[in-house]
C-alpha cells in the first residue's frame, strides 16, 4: 500500500515514470488493490490515454464498488470520449453512495445535457446548486439550458450569480 501511496504522490507531482514504477510494485504485491488501479487510471488519463485509463478505472471500481473517486474519474473518462450513457450510469451509481454529491450531480447533469436529456439535466443542475450554491459550473450548465430553451431571464439570473461568485468567469 505504501507503493501505491507513493505512486499517487508522484502523479500529483506530474512524475509519471516513478508513479508507474511504484503503482506496478503495489500491484505486484496485491493485484486486487483498487487504489493502485485507480492511480494507474489517473496517470493514463493525464497522458491522454483514455482507453487505458477507463480499463484501470473499471478495474478499480470492480474491486471496490463504493470507490467514489474511481467512479467519478470513470464517469469523466466516459464523458471525455462521448460515451454519455455510460457516464450517466456511473454517476447515478456514485450518487447512491457517500461522496461530494453536488459535484457528482453537476457531472451527471453535464452528461445528461450532452445526451439530449435537457429536462433532467436542468433538474439535476438545480439539485447541484441547492447542495452547493457556489458551484459556478452547475450554474453555467443550467444557464446554457435555460438560454437554449428560451428562458433568457432565468439564464441571465444564473450568469449574474456566476459573476458575483467569480467575477473573472470566462463565459458569464
Amino acid at each position: 500500500r505504501s507503493h501505491a501511496l507513493l505512486g499517487l504522490a508522484y502523479i500529483e507531482q506530474g512524475r509519471d515514470k516513478p508513479a508507474a514504477v511504484s503503482l506496478q510494485r503495489a500491484l505486484a504485491l496485491d493485484s486486487l488493490y483498487a487504489p493502485a488501479h485507480h492511480g494507474l487510471g489517473r496517470m493514463f488519463q493525464r497522458r491522454g490515454d483514455v482507453e487505458n485509463a477507463i480499463r484501470a478505472f473499471e478495474r478499480a471500481c470492480a474491486l471496490d464498488r463504493k470507490f467514489i473517486s474511481a467512479l467519478v474519474d470513470l464517469g469523466q473518462a466516459y464523458y471525455q470520449i462521448r460515451h454519455y450513457r455510460r457516464a450517466i450510469a456511473v454517476y447515478r451509481h456514485a450518487l447512491g453512495l457517500e461522496g461530494d454529491k453536488a459535484m457528482i450531480h453537476t457531472n451527471l447533469a453535464m452528461a445528461l445535457a450532452m445526451a439530449g436529456e435537457l429536462s433532467e439535466a436542468s433538474a439535476t443542475f438545480r439539485k447541484a446548486i441547492a447542495q452547493n450554491p457556489h458551484d459556478t459550473n452547475a450554474r453555467d450548465g443550467l444557464a446554457q439550458i435555460l438560454a437554449t430553451s428560451g428562458d433568457r431571464p432565468g439564464a441571465e439570473l444564473q450568469w449574474r450569480e456566476i459573476l458575483r461568485l467569480k467575477p473573472d468567469h470566462a463565459r458569464a
